[in-house]
This record gives structure tokens, sequence and C-alpha cells, in this order.
């Protein structure tokens, strides 16, 4: 297969947008529960590691649902973009970021 430098950008553009789209989803799930275990006078940067893999999980699973609400997917397979490569554009952002904040939480022990 020869790539030409059209079908790169294409595929940065698509994946800057999916990585911001899953970003952002991280970012709210992860807000709404701060929120929920602040009520419980609990600290939100000390969750176990089975907490941090279901915001993982539950944020590639709204990006999916929102590729799908949108009905992108059409688009995607005609860019020959997997559905692996869709997940994992979804949840990488979700990963760096609980990472980061389990990183954190081991800091403010």
């Amino acid at each position: 297969m020869i790539l030409d430098a059209a079908s790169l950008h294409s595929g940065r553009l698509v994946a800057r947008k999916y990585l911001a789209r899953g970003a952002l989803l991280w970012l709210a799930v992860r807000l709404l529960l701060s929120v929920v275990v602040l009520s419980t006078a609990l600290n939100p940067f000390d969750l176990s590691l089975l907490a941090s893999l279901a915001i993982v999980l539950l944020t590639t699973v709204l990006g999916l649902l929102e590729i799908l609400r949108r009905h992108e997917f059409v688009l995607l397979r005609n860019l020959a973009v997997s559905r692996q490569t869709i997940a994992l554009l979804c949840g990488a952002p979700a990963v760096v970021g609980e990472t980061v904040v389990q990183l954190a939480g081991l800091l403010t022990r």
C-alpha cells in the first residue's frame, strides 16, 4: 500500500479530532465522579486501580456511542480506520489522564 501526503494528513486530522473528543469525555466523567466522591468526604485522587479501569472503559464506551450517535462509523470505515483504532483513539486520553491522576494520588498520600 502506498501512502501519499493527503492520506497522512487526513489521518492526523481524524486522530486529533477523536483524541480531543476522548479527552473531553474523560474530563466530564472524571469531574462528575469527583463531585460524587467529594460528596462522600473522600479524596477523589485516591481511587483504586479497578475504579480507574472502569473510568477508562466508561469513557471509551461513551466515545463509541458518540460516534454512533453522529453516524460517523461509515465515514471512518471509508477512511479505512478499523474499529480497534477508533476504540483506541476514544480511550487513549482516559488512560493517560487516569495514569496522571493515579500518580497525583500517590504524591498526595
